[in-house]
Order: C-alpha cells, then sequence, then structure tokens
C-alpha cells in the first residue's frame, strides 16, 4: 500500500529509501502530517 503524507524536509535527514521506519502523523480527518519519524530495525 502506498499512501501519502506531507512531512517537513529536516525530518527525513539520516533516513533512506529503503530503511524500515516508524512515524507519528498528526490527522486532521482528511489528510496527515508526518511529525515525527525514526528508523527502525
Amino acid at each position: 500500500m502506498k499512501m501519502g503524507f506531507a512531512i517537513k524536509p529536516e525530518l527525513l535527514s539520516g533516513v533512506e529509501a529503503s530503511d524500515k521506519v516508524a512515524f507519528e502523523i498528526d490527522w486532521d480527518g482528511q489528510k496527515g502530517k508526518v511529525t515525527a519519524i525514526r528508523r527502525t530495525e
């Protein structure tokens, strides 16, 4: 599944396209915005 969310570019620092990640979003009922992201194993 592919979903698009808004994210500030500085949150992506150190994250590569193939990394597994955990993230937090703010959801307003219509769209989401990533507020935190980190790599996982």
